[in-house]
């Protein structure tokens, strides 16, 4: 049992608490609520009312502490001894060993009086112990004493680091941490000089610079192509239903089930899609990967698989080098997407719109085209031959055919000639493409005579649709 103090449970009205315990004068009874000291006047001398009633299930303890630093009664040579006198140092002495037992089974509380002990301040009856700011100096920490374990979470600030004590001598490797300093900590009068090794820093430093190294150190780090997909040659509309699986819709990014869209929503030229159940999804060529680890990362709520296996923001997958690799978001959204070499992510990495752009008609192209050609010989052959913008992935397939023209032609014998027709289809490779046929719109008449050649070109421009997507 306790000699020197008793608990109570608040309840949010009662004032009035018993003090059931002897005392020698009343500044020697405390009390406090919670933890924190609480005023109160006396009703008697055994009991106490509080100024504020304690809250409904607070703890409300009442308290004796001793002076221990002077006897209450001081004895002069030849004065006359009382038993009051003798009894009040006797119960001195029996009330601070009896506040020292209760203490020592409550792992020392009450046993420290409130104040400064130099480098700590105490309150609180001894309960509560503060660090003075700037007690923590070199000369107090032993050599490696401290490491990440001994550090709590941000509990590492300015003010409570003295000048020069963070010396090499005293940092275990590996010990600091991003969470256990708190913002603005580190300056540069608190760091001793030659205290930040490279041996210090490799946890932190060495998967960073793993993946620097791992690819392209001025850009073009990311294999997504259209990563902030604001490249659209399809013209896209937010919401529009896909009519086929695997439709493409923004540049390089294709819905996996038909019937299923993709939404999107632009803000500082940022651009945030919504991905469906079924998936929104990219196919990285095989011949931008190389063999290793690879980190996944995003803005958004969807989530993400490489290859089918799930991936959370900034994790990692292994890629083999030469073999395509598929990127899906499901059921959320998605932005600044990045697939990067090396086992950390990196801010996401802004191109010129114009090579992002470049990128995507590897795989997909709009082409503008004049069609135009040379027709020799009565119904013989035409040329006309018109270049992509980017070399294609593969040889496209061309669609936007047939398209009707109408040709302005050339020749030295015009007699016999019916220029107007249709462009059928085309011939591609992957540096261009050369219509096939062109229906009845240059065809040279046998009575104009052999051996006769005709210049010919449209009136207008024509668009076709140049795909090699994966």
């Amino acid at each position: 049992m306790a000699f020197s103090y008793y608990n109570y449970t608040g309840d949010g009205t009662t004032t009035q608490y018993p003090v059931a315990f002897p005392y020698i004068r009343r500044e020697h009874v405390l009390a406090a609520v919670a933890g924190s000291p609480a005023t109160f006047t006396f009703v008697n001398s055994s009991t106490i009312q509080m100024d504020v009633a304690p809250a409904n299930g607070a703890t409300v303890r009442v308290y004796r502490q001793t002076p221990l630093t002077a006897p209450l009664v001081d004895f002069a040579d030849g004065a006359t001894l009382v038993a009051a006198d003798l009894d009040t140092n006797a119960k001195q002495s029996i009330y601070t060993q009896q506040e020292l037992s209760d203490s020592q089974e409550e792992g020392l509380a009450n046993v420290i009086p409130n104040g400064d002990k130099g480098d700590i301040t105490t309150s609180v009856g001894g309960t509560i112990w503060t660090v003075d700011t700037g007690a923590v100096t070199e000369a107090k920490i032993a050599s490696g004493a401290v490491t990440e374990a001994k550090i709590g979470s941000g509990a590492v600030i300015e003010a409570k680091i003295g000048t020069g004590a963070v010396a090499e001598a005293k940092i275990g490797a590996g010990a600091i941490t991003e969470t256990k300093v708190g913002a603005g900590a580190i300056t540069e009068t608190k760091v001793g000089a030659g205290a930040i090794t490279t041996a210090k820093l490799a946890s932190v430093i060495a998967p960073v610079v793993s993946s620097l190294n791992g690819g392209p150190l001025a850009g073009m780090r990311n294999a997504i192509i259209n990563g902030n997909p604001t490249i659209n040659q399809r013209v896209y509309v937010s919401g529009t239903a896909t009519t086929v699986a695997n439709q493409y819709t923004l540049d390089r990014w294709r819905v996996v089930t038909s019937g299923q869209n993709i939404s999107f929503t632009n803000s500082a030229n940022v651009r945030t899609v919504t991905a469906p159940a079924g998936g929104c999804e990219q196919v990285v060529e095989g011949l931008s990967i190389v063999s290793g680890t690879y980190t996944l990362n995003w803005t958004g709520t969807a989530t993400a698989t490489v290859d089918g296996t799930a991936v959370a923001k900034g994790g990692n997958v292994t890629l083999t080098g030469g073999t395509d690799a598929t990127v899906k978001f499901s059921s959320g959204t998605f932005a600044q997407v990045q697939l990067e070499p090396g086992p950390v992510a990196t801010p996401f990495e802004q191109r010129p719109i114009g090579t992002e752009l470049a990128l995507c008609q590897r795989y997909y192209e709009v082409v503008n085209y004049w069609p135009m050609g040379i027709t020799y010989t009565p119904n013989g052959d035409t040329r006309g031959y018109v270049s992509f913008a980017v070399q294609k992935r593969a040889a496209p397939t061309i669609s936007g055919f047939p398209h009707s023209i109408s040709v302005i032609a050339f020749t030295f014998l015009g007699e016999g000639v019916n220029l107007n027709g249709t462009i059928e289809s085309a011939s591609s490779s992957v540096n261009g493409f050369r219509p096939n046929n062109m229906g009845n719109s240059a065809n040279i008449s046998a009575s104009a005579g052999g051996g006769h050649v005709m210049a010919w070109g449209d009136s207008g421009f024509r668009t076709v649709f140049a795909s090699a997507e994966l």
